[in-house]
């Protein structure tokens, strides 16, 4: 199964791998269909990204192989290194590969105000380096990482649930056959092993379970089960009881004070306390 889902990656390179070099070959002898394609492919979500990480990738490979690069240490697409070290800026290759990948960003920045914004005063050299920072490491991954991810996992009960609460509603309108009587109601029953997992590890009445470190042990769990809302809920139930260990320990301390303490020094550690609860709620 996980080769199957690291195969997904490669195939969907691939695929982007060869829209692109349609679209290039078709640049030149028609830029306005090869535009039309390149609009085409930014429209398909699940085959941008890895068209993106193709391109650097052809880029990266272009300019390591090109005579004028730069030494180490310079930046290939803006510097040529000379002898003794002097570095003298020279103008970029704007090639077919360039323009491609200049018009997909294009598509790409002006579903996002942001981007267009950032890069509205740019000079072209400027914006072909954050555009190729932006889909290079660290901040995306490159061809190899890509080509070894694993894009899919399996599908929880949950995700089946929904799939089959979209598909039904599809061919039929479940609040109108509630409302003229036809259906009653409609729930999903219960998965007794996956219930029985659950009160084995987490929402069983044994003391061990009661009194467990309330961790995040169990919410991925939870939330595969129930679904994000109620596992959001617990989630935030266990950090808020973590949260109030600290302040519940020294309550006990500020309580049973007058037990081992004068009242001077009772009433300064009290004092300390609140001062600390102030601090503990502000941040």
């Amino acid at each position: 199964r996980k080769e199957e889902f690291r195969r997904a990656s490669k195939v969907r390179l691939d695929s982007a791998a060869h829209q692109l070099d349609s679209i290039i070959q078709m640049w030149e002898k028609n830029a306005a269909e090869a535009k039309r394609e390149t609009r085409r492919l930014m429209r398909l979500e699940d085959v941008r990204a890895a068209a993106f990480v193709v391109m650097v990738h052809w880029l990266n490979n272009s300019e390591r192989h090109d005579d004028t690069a730069p030494e180490a240490g310079c930046y290939p697409a803006m510097y040529t290194c000379t002898g003794g070290g002097n570095i003298r800026q020279r103008p970029k290759k704007m090639g077919v590969h360039h323009q491609v990948f200049a018009e997909m960003n294009e598509i790409y920045e002006k579903s996002n105000p942001d981007l267009v914004i950032e890069m509205a005063d740019l000079t072209e050299e400027q914006k072909f380096e954050r555009r190729e920072a932006r889909w290079s490491p660290p901040r995306f991954p490159d061809y190899r990482t890509y080509a070894e991810a694993e894009l899919y996992d399996d599908f929880t009960e949950l995700d089946v649930l929904r799939l089959m609460k979209r598909r039904m509603a599809q061919f039929f309108d479940i609040s109108a056959l509630q409302k003229h009587g036809i259906v009653d109601t409609m729930f999903p029953p219960h998965i007794h092993r996956e219930v029985a997992k659950l009160g084995e590890k987490w929402a069983s009445l044994h003391p061990k379970h009661i009194f467990q470190w309330p961790g995040t042990a169990h919410k991925d769990m939870v939330r595969d089960y129930f679904g994000e809302e109620v596992g959001f809920f617990f989630d935030w139930l266990s950090y808020q009881t973590r949260s109030l260990l600290w302040p519940a320990a020294l309550s006990i301390l500020s309580l049973t004070a007058p037990l081992y303490l004068n009242e001077e020094r009772t009433t300064l550690l009290r004092d300390g306390f609140s001062v600390m609860m102030v601090g503990w709620v502000a941040f």
